[in-house]
This record gives C-alpha cells, structure tokens and sequence, in this order.
C-alpha cells in the first residue's frame, strides 16, 4: 500500500510538473507526503527549477544488534527468556527485506511462511516489519505499541530470532523450533 502510495505521488507530481511545462499554467498544485504520511498542499510557483523532494528522516542504517538488544530488553521487563540469534534464520530475514523494499506488507510472508516452517521442521514463525523510523529505540516503541508487534515480541513460545535492517527498513523473524 505504501509504494501505491509512492507511486500515485510520484505521478501527480509529474502529472503537476508537466502542466506547467507544457499547458503554461502559472501554478500547479501537488502534494507531498512527509514522515507520517500526511499530505500537504504545496504549489509549484512559476520560476521555481524544480519541485522540493520528500527524504525520509532515518539514519542511514539502523543497527540490527541494538534492535535485538532492545527486543530483548522488553522481554526481559516481561520476564521472558531473551531470544537467541539464530543465524539459520537469517536467509529467510534477508529475503523478507528484499520483498518488503518492493512491496511493504506481511502478504508475501502469509505466502511463504507455511513453506518455510515444513522446509526447515519449524512450528511456527512470526513477523515484524518496519519503514520510515528515525532510530532502533523508536523501531522497538513503534512495535511495543501495536498490539500484534507486540505480541510478537512477548510471545513466549518464540526462541529464536533474526533481525535485518536496511536503510528505512527493518524485518524481524521469530521462530520456535
């Protein structure tokens, strides 16, 4: 939904951008989507090079160890047992952030998790996705306060994990064995 999202936005500024290079108009209005995903009119004045671009407020690149650590450090205030970093799942996390770049939803995870949990003699598995967050506190906060990333998290029947981030995007998988 995201990229739609993305997508509609990126025709509409062209869409703006070419009446006023082609029909003449003294003005055309778009909109920009800012971190949060509100919109706000923005008009593209006549004699202005080009249309301001939207940059995400994240970091580079979030510090997939520290959002384990934080991960853990909420399980712990639970009591629960920290979850062990399981290297084996790794491959299956990276191929999630490569899916969730294109398109940002848990629907390709409802596809291949089933297979995932067969193939490697799993009983369950589980997910937690995130875009757009500033730091690895927020991404874990972001999580804590949805209650079905949160269940995830202090879901006791999960051992293992692995968490991979990439830019403004950070995958976690949970396993129990």
């Amino acid at each position: 939904m995201k990229n739609l999202v993305k997508y509609l936005l990126a025709l509409t500024v062209l869409g703006s951008f070419l009446a006023y290079l082609f029909i003449g108009k003294s003005q055309a209005q778009f909109s920009i989507a800012p971190a949060g995903g509100t919109t706000k009119p923005y008009m593209f004045k006549s004699g202005e090079a080009e249309a301001p671009t939207y940059t995400p407020r994240v970091p580079v690149e979030l510090d997939e160890y520290v959002v384990y650590e934080l991960v853990n450090s909420e399980r712990s205030k639970h009591k629960l047992k920290e979850l062990r970093f399981d290297p084996a799942l790794c491959e299956y996390t990276e191929t999630r952030l490569s899916q969730i770049k294109l398109n940002f939803s848990h629907d390709e995870f409802k596809l291949t998790s089933p297979k995932y949990i067969k193939k490697n003699g799993l009983k369950q598995v589980g997910e937690n996705l995130v875009a757009d967050y500033a730091s690895e506190s927020e991404t874990v906060n972001g999580w804590m306060n949805s209650s079905t990333h949160r269940e995830a998290i202090l879901d006791a029947t999960y051992k293992d994990t692995c968490v991979r981030c990439d830019g403004q995007y950070c995958v976690q998988i949970f396993a129990t064995k």
